[in-house]
């Protein structure tokens, strides 16, 4: 039998654990230290800096989106983007699509430039707070980690309905169905585009499929960064090892018995799973 697996493999967002990270630091550190006012006040001149050159960028997409827009129009208009019309940017498209997918991999890196802030700043408003959760939502709103503050019946005399649930529910399912349509949206314009370069080139056949490469490769690299920035990673978790071992100092045999019934789960299993398989930690721990 294959060495035991001691750990549990788990979901986690990376977001979480470098705030965590932070936020251990911050435990950590003594009075006047590094991370005193003057750092925080750092974190958020760089994060509204970072917000700022964001919009940048965004602002810049638009009026690209707009000219790709134009040139899949079949009209003749006289309206012009830029000093643009329709006609010269069918011209423009793969000059357009690159400039466009360059952007979105740099809008990429500043988004996860401005995450990292926003969750060093969200860790200091935890330690801050020192676990009162009224004070935690009232110190993110100031510092803004935090973007809405829901009533509470704090009157023994007032109670606050169903119906201000559902409505809530309502609005959040809204504008849930907006953004997958934006996304939906953007991500058929964008392939209809690249289709469009490759069966009508503006230069040639062999140039179409170096553009259509490149800005897959762009969109790839982009997508990425977001998984790693908001998506959840396959991470290692020693937490029910580190209660066994506590276990084990106080009561051996209740820890043997753990041990035991990990044996026995692996030996259940049919012969050909035991193969690709070893004993595991269970997920509950005593």
């Amino acid at each position: 039998m294959r060495e035991p697996r001691l750990y549990n493999r788990t979901w986690r967002r990376a977001g979480p654990l470098r705030r965590q990270r932070f936020f251990d630091i911050l435990s950590e550190q003594r009075e006047g230290g590094p991370f005193d006012s003057a750092f925080i006040d750092l974190l958020h001149k760089r994060r509204s800096s970072t917000i700022r050159f964001w919009f940048k960028l965004i602002s810049l997409q638009f009026p690209i989106l707009a000219l790709l827009v134009l040139a899949l129009i079949p009209i003749h208009a006289s309206v012009s983007v830029l000093g643009i019309t329709p006609a010269a940017s069918r011209n423009l498209r793969e000059i357009l699509v690159v400039i466009s997918a360059i952007f979105g991999v740099i809008a990429s890196g500043v988004s996860i430039y401005y995450a990292v802030l926003n969750e060093m700043i969200e860790a200091y408003v935890i330690k801050l707070s020192k676990g009162n959760s009224e004070t935690k939502e009232f110190l993110g709103i100031a510092h803004g980690v935090d973007f809405l503050i829901f009533p509470k019946s704090l009157d023994k005399n007032v109670h606050i309905g169903w119906g201000f649930g559902v409505f809530l529910l309502a609005v959040f399912a809204a504008l849930a169905v907006l953004v997958l349509s934006i996304v939906a949206g953007f991500l058929y314009l964008h392939l209809y585009v690249l289709s469009d370069i490759y069966n009508d080139p503006s230069f040639s056949r062999k140039i179409s499929v170096y553009v259509i490469l490149f800005v897959l490769l762009a969109d790839f690299v982009s997508l990425s960064i977001n998984l790693l920035s908001g998506w959840p990673i396959a991470v290692r978790d020693y937490t029910n090892l580190q209660k066994l071992s506590k276990i084990e100092d106080k009561d051996p045999q209740k820890a043997k018995a753990v041990y035991q019934q990990m044996a026995r789960n692996y030996v259940r299993k049919p012969w050909f799973l035991k193969i690709f398989s070893r004993a595991k930690m269970p997920r509950h721990v005593p």
